[in-house]
């Protein structure tokens, strides 16, 4: 128990207990020192965290009477069921000890006024620091403070009316309060205001609390005492349902069709060539026809009134046309 007690006075270092520090002979030569194991079983900020807690007891907890002026004191003190075991363990920044009380076959420790393993604690840790300087535990680097809600154990809102300050290593800071806050009701519905609420009806501001979160998670049950959070106002889900936007009118839209086309260029061009050629004996004849952008050749030839219908042949071209 002492080493255990030792490794967080150490900034959370654990040193192999020993019952000696050296051997030496008739002629005080060393010839036996130990070899104590030394590894580190928690960081240095956890262990200063918990040095901080161990320092509520004596402060004014169950260990006052453990305190040494000038001198920073850790202790707990510890009882078995029945009172078959009395303990107080503690350090300072020199020494760490633990004392137990008890019977080798348990049996109830009955005594009057302080803890008697406490006292004897006391009494020998108090005689062996006469003398010594001044001392503190010293705060580690790599440590946040943060308020906390002494309802909830979580970190604090401006809902929470009772908070203190606390320390906690980076990774392990506690979620944001859920159990307390302040809300916006509307009077008729009984819900939570919308922008619209105050045109109509009265709202009205107030607290809430609920149940402490490890409560509510079935974490723990919290015997001899309420699992509320205070204030006895239950938190509301949800926002007002009667009064919201106002619904718009659609009015009639004037339309004036406009239909703009630009740079649009329709070219349209058909190349037929038609070629009539007609033979008859000794006789030829030629018509052309010419209309604007179409132009009709006509070739007929006659010898002996013999008639061949060998070709047809018309051109027609029409020219480019651009509408823009």
């Amino acid at each position: 128990m002492a080493a255990g007690y030792a490794a967080i006075a150490n900034n959370g270092e654990y040193i192999e207990p020993t019952f000696y520090t050296k051997v030496v002979d008739s002629a005080g030569n060393t010839v036996l020192e130990p070899r104590q194991e030394k590894r580190r079983v928690i960081s240095e900020q956890n262990a200063y965290i918990v040095k901080s807690i161990l320092q509520e007891p004596v402060k004014k907890g169950t260990a006052t009477y453990c305190a040494i002026s000038g001198i920073d004191v850790a202790a707990k003190t510890g009882t078995t069921d029945k009172s078959k075991d009395r303990w107080l363990c503690g350090f300072t920044p020199y020494y760490a000890a633990a004392c137990w009380f008890g019977y080798d076959n348990p049996e109830e420790v009955v005594w009057s006024g302080t803890n008697p393993a406490g006292q004897i604690w006391d009494e020998v840790m108090t005689d062996i620091h006469k003398g010594l300087e001044k001392a503190t535990f010293i705060r580690p680097d790599g440590l946040v403070e943060q308020v906390v809600c002494k309802n909830t154990g979580c970190t604090a809102t401006t809902g929470c009316s009772n908070s203190y300050k606390e320390i906690f290593t980076p990774d392990n800071l506690p979620e944001k309060c859920q159990g307390h806050g302040s809300q916006t009701i509307c009077s008729e519905s009984g819900k939570l205001v919308t922008e619209y609420c105050s045109q109509y009806v009265e709202v009205k501001s107030s607290g809430y609390g609920g149940v402490v979160p490890k409560e509510k998670l079935n974490l723990w049950k919290t015997v001899g005492s309420s699992n509320s959070a205070g204030s006895g106002v239950t938190k509301i889900d949800g926002i007002c349902p009667i009064h919201t936007a106002p619904k718009i009118v659609d009015l009639p839209v004037e339309n004036t069709p406009t239909n703009t086309n630009s740079n649009n260029t329709n070219t349209n061009t058909n190349s037929n060539t038609n070629t009539n050629t007609n033979t008859n004996s000794g006789n030829t004849n030629t018509n052309t026809n010419t209309n604007s952008g179409n132009t009709n050749t006509n070739t007929n030839t006659n010898s002996n009134n013999s008639t061949n219908n060998n070709a047809t042949s018309n051109t027609n071209t029409n020219n480019a046309t651009t509408n823009n």
